[in-house]
């Protein structure tokens, strides 16, 4: 069986004979590759060929994979030192967001760190409302096809939309904590915004989705318990994934979410939005859940890919809690047909080339 068909069949629940292995390494790859710090034995490959060398499913992904265009706004972008200006000039309003960007993020591939976010009144909310009745999507089918030719049966194309309607307003328009606060002074503008990128999604980007070429589709991210609690996750995440998903698996899809976030007090939630796989998913050390806590959870009705924290690879993490580590993750999956090994969420910059040969041959990915 190849890497990408024991990809598939999990996540299929379909029995496999061994544990699939998949750990997304594109950041400490970046690093180490600009660093020129690559190991010996892998100087010079890409980041997909160390994955072959390790054995290791490859982690591809396809970003952005629908794109939402709003007519009615102008988008200027600039960079001055450290500090990226985003402004979105609409129909008599203007919002600006600034972002921190250092070199250092550059070389590792970590996206800018918003410091200042474009909603702050609600006359911002109604301008961007107005904006998003008119949004056009589009799906990168090309570029998904390209994707999926280029990995082969060496790994599983999947395709990432943006966040759920209010979750993409808390992450990328007003951030959590101001987000509560605008809901809390004019909760009309804000739920008036959140209805329109909601619409915008259901009528225009889902039949796309839908009827896409992309097999895997990750929707949703960072889903936390003490962030977005039960209550708030019950109104405007769980109706929306729920409807989602349905649609999705009538569609013949399979639907992952990005799991890399504290999130006790929300499994049973989780569960009944009806997703596929929780990809990255994020393990104690890095959060309370053990594996088994998914586990029983879920009871085999979403597919764990993770149990690997990525700071357990940092050489400042005792080498023998490591490798226990390891070995009761591999324990703990072994005969279950719900588990992918992977990070948590990456294996991060700095990471000792010594820790991925152990994970791989504990796996039997290598001799």
């Amino acid at each position: 069986m190849d890497r990408r068909e024991a990809l598939l069949r999990t996540l299929r629940r379909e029995p496999v004979e061994e544990t699939p292995v998949s750990l997304r390494l594109e950041l400490w790859y970046a690093d180490s590759a600009a660093r020129g710090a690559l190991p010996d034995e892998v100087a010079g490959c890409s980041c997909a060929e160390i994955e072959d060398h390790l054995g290791w499913g490859r982690t591809a992904r396809l970003r952005g994979y629908a794109t939402v265009k709003l007519p009615d706004a102008e988008v200027a972008t600039s960079t001055e030192g450290d500090v990226q200006t985003k402004q979105w000039r609409l129909p008599g309003r203007t919002l600006t967001q600034h972002a921190r960007r250092t070199e250092e993020m550059a070389r590792q591939g970590i996206k800018e760190h918003v410091v200042e976010y474009p909603l702050k009144e609600a006359a911002d909310y109604e301008a961007l409302t107005a904006a998003f009745r008119g949004a056009e999507v589009r799906l990168r089918e090309d570029a998904f096809r390209e994707l999926d030719a280029a990995t082969g049966d060496a790994g599983l194309p999947i395709a990432i939309l943006h966040s759920c309607p209010a979750h993409k307003v808390m992450l990328e328009y007003a951030g959590y904590e101001q987000f509560y606060l605008h809901r809390a002074d004019f909760p009309e503008a804000v739920d008036g915004l959140i209805a329109a990128i909601d619409a915008a999604y259901r009528e225009r980007m889902w039949p796309l989705v839908a009827a896409g070429p992309a097999e895997v589709i990750l929707h949703g991210n960072h889903f936390s318990g003490a962030v977005t609690p039960p209550p708030v996750f019950g109104r405007w995440f769980a109706p929306y994934f729920r409807d989602f998903n349905r649609l999705m698996h009538e569609s013949g899809k399979m639907v992952c979410f990005h799991g890399d976030s504290d999130m006790g007090g929300l499994l049973e939630d989780i569960l009944d939005c009806g997703f596929d796989c929780a990809d990255c998913l994020a393990t104690a050390p890095l959060v309370a859940e053990t594996l088994e806590d998914y586990f029983d959870a879920w009871q085999g009705r979403v597919v764990c890919w993770g149990g690997l924290p990525g700071t357990i690879f940092d050489p400042t993490f005792p080498a023998e809690g490591f490798r226990r580590h390891v070995d009761r993750t591999l324990a703990a999956a072994r005969g279950r047909g719900d588990f992918i090994l992977g990070a948590s969420d990456n294996v991060m910059p700095g990471a000792q080339w010594e820790r991925l040969l152990y994970v791989a041959r504990a796996a039997g990915t290598i001799g």
